[in-house]
């Protein structure tokens, strides 16, 4: 997941991120993902593929400050 300032306000999107061999992010895509796919089980898998993400991996600053972490609970409070 990736964050970006807008003004005063904070957008969150999903994208994917690249990761070299050490773990650490190299690269991510321009565009956000989307959930889409040839069935149900498909999207089932899409969403889960997503929320594991948001789960198990840092929020990263979209733009000229990635890499950096994005420190939710600092900023968002």
């Amino acid at each position: 997941m990736m964050a970006q300032k807008d003004g005063d306000n904070y957008f969150f999107s999903v994208h994917e991120v690249y990761y070299d061999k050490n773990n650490i992010p190299y690269s991510y895509s321009k565009e956000p993902v989307s959930v889409n796919g040839n069935s149900v089980d498909d999207l089932i898998f899409g969403v889960n593929a997503i929320k594991g993400a948001i789960l198990n991996r840092p929020v990263l600053w979209y733009g000229n400050r990635f890499p950096e972490v994005f420190d939710y609970d600092k900023l968002m409070k």
